[in-house]
């Protein structure tokens, strides 16, 4: 590809040198505010710089190329990332949602766009990725590195999700756990409550709601007993306030909910009336990582009638791709508190941070 650099006093004018120059297919990679100095660096002017590329092969060839590709294939491909992007900071939903990867472009970012495919993220979400992708691979003249590039996505990552990756600093009492059946809520209370207690010396219990299921009240009893934290089972409203009132004196009270299917809204109902949630209280939805996006999107959805802003995903461990935490992420902007990624209490359960996701969301394996 061709790189040229514009300059005019507004972006508009920019764009027309572009498409006069480069024509229609002109690739924005970068475009920023300079300031140029007039008479002894004094009274300083302000213009737009524009970093473009441009494929050097004549259109006319190009379209034969596709042509015949689109024949091969019968099939017609998404046109070309390109047309005009306007941006200083340009946010996600500005830019193209459609993506092809037939060869358009440089074979190190097609590999990394084929990554993200096959990692799960979505086709708008890389298209963002592209343009910083083409951004760093041009401004090094074309000398850039597969792990240079690698970090370039990884950054992009960082950036996007580490305001909801530190969560509140607001301390809360009450923690309640929820989720759907078999996504791991009890395991994932025993982790959480023997790293609390084993690396932070917090005084902690255990309420279970879940009465539905004979064998969750025996589990974490089980697990109350080893870790030596004392437990009540709540069978209605009366007996949640009762149970809170006993362990008023504990730093912390994990309480765990029934396992439903709240495709249903009648039990996000009935949680919502026997809880009776106030400010003391921090929700957090369990969403199991093997599980559809659509379905795991479809529950915290009807989880939205409660005051949930926190997710845990389990079974890290038991699926390929990771994309899904940032795509549901992206649409509801929940804080994640962990993943989980085995059985063993407490070892598999992982606090996580901007590298962490980072590394899952370009496909690197973690364990």
């Amino acid at each position: 590809m061709k790189v040229k650099k514009f300059i005019a006093p507004t972006m508009p004018e920019a764009m027309n040198q572009v498409k006069k120059e480069l024509g229609e297919t002109a690739i924005i990679l970068d475009s920023r505010e300079i300031k140029r100095s007039r008479f002894l660096g004094l009274f300083g002017k302000r213009n737009i710089e524009v970093l473009v590329a441009v494929d050097p092969q004549p259109a006319r060839n190009r379209e034969s190329v596709r042509s015949k590709k689109q024949t091969a294939n019968h099939s017609t491909k998404p046109t070309n990332y390109a047309k005009s992007v306007q941006k200083t900071k340009p946010t996600i939903e500005k830019l193209p949602t459609h993506l092809s990867l037939s060869n358009e472009y440089p074979h190190p970012i097609e590999s990394i766009l084929q990554r993200l495919k096959e990692n799960g993220i979505n086709e708008d979400t890389r298209a963002h990725v592209l343009q910083n992708l083409l951004s760093a691979y041009y401004k090094k003249d074309e000398k850039v590195t597969d792990s240079e590039l690698i970090d370039v996505t990884k950054a992009f990552f960082k950036q996007e999700m580490s305001p909801s990756i530190q969560g509140t600093t607001k301390q809360f009492k009450h923690l309640y756990v929820l989720g759907p059946t078999g996504v791991g809520k009890t395991t994932t209370i025993a982790k959480m409550a023997a790293n609390e207690k084993m690396k932070h010396s917090k005084d902690i219990a255990f309420i279970t709601l879940d009465t539905y299921r004979i064998a969750a009240i025996e589990q974490l009893k089980t697990y109350a007993k080893i870790l030596d934290i004392p437990i009540e089972v709540a069978y209605n409203a009366e007996d949640l306030e009762a149970a809170k009132e006993k362990f008023k004196d504990k730093d912390l009270i994990y309480i765990d909910t029934a396992g439903r299917n709240y495709m249903k809204s009648e039990y996000i109902q009935q949680l919502k009336d026997m809880a009776k949630f106030t400010e003391e209280d921090k929700l957090m939805c369990v969403l199991s990582l093997t599980a559809k996006e659509d379905d795991m999107d479809m529950i915290y959805h009807q989880f939205s009638e409660l005051p949930v802003d926190t997710v845990i995903f389990t079974k890290a461990d038991e699926t390929s791709t990771y994309g899904q935490i940032f795509n549901l992420w992206r649409k509801h902007r929940f804080a994640i508190q962990a993943l989980t990624n085995g059985q063993d209490v407490p070892s598999d359960l992982l606090n996580v941070d901007d590298e962490v996701l980072s590394r899952l969301m370009v496909g690197e394996k973690l364990w």
